[in-house]
């Protein structure tokens, strides 16, 4: 700490007694303008402590605003029952169905059965249509792909049945098409030329307008049986088994085989149809059961 300066009474005196002790004059120290160039040092550096500290409290509790909340703890881990009754609740099973036709008539072609499967999650068998068994999956990209294909199979009908009905219209109606009545005279033979002319016309028209409307009905046929899934139902089977491995390593049953699955659920609906058949020396009645 710097010692404190003489007032300027005592500088004055001490300068008097020295030029009267030596005979010399000696010049009096300015120690008013040193002392206040000291205060306004201080007062400079209080006023810099100041703003120091009311810019930097703000900035401290803005960092502690900004800092993340601690992660919360997860909750107890489930039991074995519990996490048993959670797998039988999310994982993906699968449900097949059989269409098998049935005929007694020798004249019938047998055809194959029809199958197909339905996912489904849980052991209340919540179905997974469409692109809901992509999300479910968390595939993304495949979400995607079945969208844009939904898309193409929609395009393709619409876009079939309006060419199959404008090219129907067009044949039959053959705008622009039209037949005189003849009548005798110098004109009669000029007017059955034109007339089958015309006639000509409306054949070409006609079979151009069925030639369009099979090119409608096959692309209808297309987008009826395009199929929007971008993957193989095995493929689809192999995802959902890896799915339901990761969700039970996820509620710790990696130790725990896979439950069996349940009996395969049936179609509620039979559908049966009788059709008379006739034939060269026998007669009989076909049914045609769907179960």
């Amino acid at each position: 700490m710097e010692a404190p300066h003489p007032s300027f009474s005592e500088a004055v005196h001490r300068g008097k007694s020295s030029h009267v002790a030596a005979g010399k004059h000696v010049r009096p120290w300015p120690c008013s303008r040193r002392g206040t160039s000291h205060m306004k040092r201080a007062l400079m550096l209080r006023f810099v402590a100041i703003i120091a500290l009311l810019t930097t409290t703000p900035t401290l509790a803005n960092e502690e605003a900004e800092s993340p909340a601690p992660i919360a703890e997860s909750g107890p881990p489930l039991s074995r029952e519990e996490a048993l009754e959670q797998y039988e609740l999310r994982h993906i099973g699968f449900d097949e169905y059989i269409a098998v036709t049935l005929s007694y008539s020798p004249l019938a072609v047998r055809s194959p059965p029809s199958r197909w499967t339905v996912p489904y999650e849980g052991k209340y068998k919540k179905p997974l249509e469409g692109a809901a068994f992509y999300q479910k999956l968390g595939r993304d990209d495949l979400v995607a792909e079945y969208q844009s294909r939904s898309a193409t199979k929609l395009t393709l009908k619409i876009v079939g049945g309006v060419v199959m009905v404008g090219g129907l219209v067009y044949g039959i109606a053959s705008p622009g098409v039209r037949t005189e009545d003849c009548e005798l005279g110098p004109d009669f033979s000029a007017c059955i030329d034109r007339n089958f002319a015309a006639g000509d016309r409306k054949r070409n028209m006609f079979l151009v307008g069925m030639g369009v409307s099979l090119v409608g009905v096959g692309l209808l046929g297309w987008g009826i049986f395009y199929n929007p899934h971008p993957i193989a139902s095995s493929e689809a089977r192999e995802l959902a088994d890896g799915h339901n491995k990761r969700l039970r390593q996820e509620l710790g049953l990696t130790d725990v085989p896979a439950p069996a699955p349940g009996p395969r659920k049936r179609p509620y609906v039979i559908q049966a149809r009788l059709t008379p058949v006739f034939g060269p020396n026998s007669g009989g009645l076909l049914v045609d059961g769907r179960f």
